[in-house]
């Protein structure tokens, strides 16, 4: 092995062995289940691995590396959001309902994220459905607003985070409900 490989492999160990626990920790936060959690982590080292020459500053490498894990995070939830999805369409197309329980507990989800929605202010509920519903982009909704494209930003943060503190233990009912949204709308 030569030298810049073994510079490179023991980098790559100091960074995995510094940040592998807080990123663990991160994810969790989106993703119980920690076998999912262990691999969108892993799979995140494997991105580095894979940047890791062109990596310049490892003292600063652990916000880029949740920037990383959160888009893997984004990306796996869509993926599971969309199977949940074709599941349920294909379901649909079958002659046995969907349980009782499961039907009330989407409606029920529905219902409550109407009502979270209902409570942002009437500017960042028009923000955020316009974003959601609409598909409209930042850029869009600010020239139609006559705001900034930040204040669009921050807005649909905040609904967000609204949204994030409300459905703590279900965060799939959002995503299935926001992406029936903008399926509704397209």
């Amino acid at each position: 092995m030569d030298t810049q490989s073994l510079h490179l492999e023991e980098r790559f160990k100091r960074i995995y062995l510094e940040n592998k626990d807080r990123l663990y920790h991160f994810v969790k936060r989106y993703t119980k289940d920690p076998l999912i959690v262990e691999d969108l982590v892993q799979e995140c080292f494997i991105k580095v691995w894979d940047n890791l020459p062109s990596l310049k500053d490892d003292a600063m490498i652990y916000p880029l590396l949740r920037t990383y894990v959160y888009r893997i995070v984004v990306n796996h939830n869509q993926k599971e959001a969309r199977r949940l999805l074709r599941d349920a369409a294909f379901n649909e197309k079958q002659p046995l309902s969907v349980s009782f329980e499961e039907d009330l507990l989407f409606k029920d989800g529905w219902r409550s994220f109407h009502e979270v929605i209902n409570t942002l202010p009437e500017k960042r509920r028009k923000i955020f459905l316009l974003k959601q519903q609409h598909g409209y982009t930042h850029q869009e909704i600010a020239d139609q607003l006559k705001v900034s494209v930040k204040a669009i930003e921050k807005h649909l943060s905040l609904a967000n985070q609204v949204l994030r503190e409300k459905f703590v233990a279900d965060k799939l009912v959002v995503v299935l409900i926001l992406l029936s949204m903008q399926a509704e709308f397209m």
